[in-house]
């Protein structure tokens, strides 16, 4: 199930290896002693060898939770059904379960998948979910099915003999002097257990001689304090946790105009700062020359200071395309193929010294003195996505050099042109969409002669578009964009009818008679090939189906028979994007099904990430929710706050 994000939910990123803490075992509750046993490890600058980095905003972490039993006096074992974290406790206050929350410190991302696993076959198996406690600090971990453990079960990580492992983020460093600052500030406190309160009958740990565990145990995460980050400063070490200042010399900004001068970070106070007189030019280092004197050439003394009289020459540059005087005629001698300051803002030109066609002592800036190679990027002005701009080879900048395709993640490639609809009805049938507002992001694009009916609060982000005899009616609070009219759609349909067409002349690389059950199908391309998946019906009542590949893997799934997804069923990419998944639903049969609830808001349970096809039957949502595109040639149902997402891309195949 997945679960909405808190205020501490937010997408995490790879953590590094954990360090041991040591195992807590619970007081006895009611009549007879009832253990469990738990073991934070989190990784630690701090432990011996150190295991992870003090961390900065915006850092992620693993923590793993280790679970076992204690002594059971008076049973034989002990049932595990919940599991408390809390990611953030002031230190100030009792670390238990619950604690005191220190405010937006630490998050979690809900979508995340809890890892799980261990030796002991109590504890393999379960697939966990994440919800919010009663307070934003807390998270509880629930697995599918109770884990029951026998007396006296090591929770040591160091056996691993039951186990979930997740990710938290840091959002923010602790408060150092307002009411949630605590005496650790390089540190946040975190706690994990069981809590004795019933829920839905139930203590988190029940033992089966009557009581239950409150076991808990705290641990802390290092993270960095706050440091200056700029030139000369380099924030927070992460191996030590202190602030570091830039190695002494390091180049920093040069601001004071002095070409004689080279500034560099210098070290005060344990700070860096960038002192502009680091360093004095070496004696001669040429230098702004002012005096307006063509025979003298200005440079560096070696102390700081540019002399304008430096040096004498014969002829000191004039300007950028003259030598300087000549002392017997007092004529410059020009440079030729010397580059010059290029102002035409033609970046496929460059600028270079040539002789004067009147003066042949004199030397001139020609702008288009050499052309840029071919294909040398320039400035893209014609507001053309799919259009990259670039040097002809000749000194002209062509808006339409390169061609590009498509860069949603959504839309599948396969489909061609159609890739600009969210939503296709491709002739003469109706699409209702009715609800709370699931919402369609994208277009939505009728062919010739077909009805589209809006009602309720249902929105669509993008354009209606409509073919030559297509009809659309609207009601209710929902919000659409422009409306457009007379559309020539036939690219987008005949490209979706190849695309179903070709999709089902791929040879199989995975036949089942049937997808009825929770499964994970294996990518069998090598990132390069689709993996053509040829079934018959597809029916899950509560079941999720990941399609797992890696970065240029793709699916084709050829259903032949019932498409249905029931319960909270979910269909999801894993390591690959809905772009790269094609549903394919063949011939005439029964209509195209999602249900399951949970419309509107946050929709929805029924779920398939990917582009689906049905040419021949009907397709309702009631509701559900595609994570890509949705093209049919019968009527097609988008109800009970249902919601089709497939942003446009910012440029595809044949922009209209």
């Amino acid at each position: 199930m997945q679960v909405c994000p808190t205020r501490k939910s937010l997408a995490l990123v790879a953590a590094a290896a954990a360090a041991v803490l040591v195992v807590g075992l619970a007081l006895p509750a009611r009549a007879q002693d009832c253990n469990g046993a738990l073991n934070i490890s989190i990784p630690s600058p701090k432990a011996i060898p150190p295991t992870g980095p003090y961390l900065n905003v915006g850092d992620s972490t693993t923590v793993t939770l280790n679970l076992g039993s204690g002594t059971i006096s008076g049973g034989t074992q002990i049932t595990l059904r919940r599991l408390r974290y809390e990611l953030d406790c002031n230190h100030l206050f009792a670390l238990g379960v619950p604690c005191t929350d220190q405010g937006t410190i630490m998050s979690y991302d809900f979508t995340q998948t809890v890892a799980s696993g261990g030796a002991l076959v109590q504890c393999q198996g379960r697939t966990w979910t994440a919800t919010a406690g009663s307070s934003a600090n807390e998270v509880i971990f629930t697995p599918d099915t109770p884990i029951v453990l026998p007396p006296e079960q090591s929770a040591s990580p160091t056996l691993n003999n039951c186990f979930i492992s997740f990710k938290v983020k840091l959002e923010n460093l602790e408060d150092t002097s307002g009411p949630n600052a605590d005496d650790t500030a390089t540190k946040v406190e975190v706690v994990a257990g069981f809590s004795t309160i019933l829920t839905s009958g139930h203590a988190d740990a029940e033992c089966d001689n009557g009581g239950a565990s409150g076991v808990s145990q705290s641990s802390g995460i290092f993270i960095c304090p706050s440091c200056t980050v700029d030139q000369c400063n380099l924030g927070c070490d992460t191996t030590t946790g202190t602030c570091k200042p830039a190695d002494a010399s390091t180049p920093c900004a040069d601001t004071d105009g002095n070409a004689c001068t080279t500034a560099g970070c210098e070290l005060s106070a344990d700070l860096g700062v960038c002192v502009q007189t680091h360093l004095f030019a070496s004696n001669s280092t040429p230098c702004a020359d002012t005096d307006g004197n063509a025979c003298t050439t200005a440079g560096c003394n070696g102390q700081g200071v540019c002399d304008q009289n430096h040096s004498s020459k014969v002829c000191p540059p004039a300007d950028e395309c003259n030598k300087g005087c000549d002392t017997t005629s007092g004529q410059c001698t020009p440079q030729v193929s010397t580059p010059c300051g290029d102002t035409d803002g033609n970046t496929c030109t460059t600028a270079g010294c040539e002789i004067s066609t009147s003066n042949a002592e004199l030397g001139v800036c020609v702008q288009t003195h050499m052309f840029a190679s071919n294909s040398t990027p320039c400035a893209d002005t014609d507001n053309n996505a799919c259009t990259t701009a670039g040097c002809n080879g000749q000194g002209a900048c062509d808006q339409t050099h390169l061609q590009i395709q498509s860069t949603s993640n959504c839309a599948n490639p396969i489909v061609g042109t159609a890739t600009d609809c969210t939503v296709l009805e491709l002739d003469g049938s109706s699409v209702s969409i009715t609800g709370p507002p699931g919402g369609i992001v994208g277009d939505i694009c009728i062919g010739p002669n077909g009805k589209l009916s809006i009602t309720g609060s249902e929105f669509v982000t993008g354009e209606v578009r409509l073919a030559a005899g297509a009809t659309f009616s609207k009601s209710g609070s929902g919000t659409v964009g422009s409306v457009e009219t007379g559309q020539d759609l036939s690219a987008d349909i005949n490209a979706a009818i190849a695309a179903s067409a070709d999709a089902a002349s791929q040879t199989c690389t995975v036949n089942l008679t049937s997808i009825k059950s929770s499964t994970t199908i294996n990518a069998t391309g090598g990132g390069t090939a689709p993996t053509v998946v040829c079934v018959g019906d597809v029916v899950l009542n509560g079941a999720v189906v990941t399609l797992s590949g890696v970065a240029g893997d793709s699916f084709i799934i050829n259903v032949t028979g019932k498409f249905v997804l029931n319960g909270g069923s979910r269909i999801i990419a894993s390591g690959i994007q809905p772009k790269d998944v094609l549903y394919n639903i063949i011939g005439s049969g029964p209509q195209v099904a999602f249900t399951g609830g949970g419309g509107g808001s946050g929709c929805c349970k029924s779920s398939a990430d990917g582009t689906l096809i049905a040419l021949h039957r009907n397709i309702a949502l009631s509701p559900g929710l595609v994570n890509g595109e949705l093209i049919g040639g019968q009527n097609i149902s988008i109800v009970s706050g249902s919601s089709v997402k497939c942003p446009p891309s910012p440029c595809v195949p044949n922009p209209r």
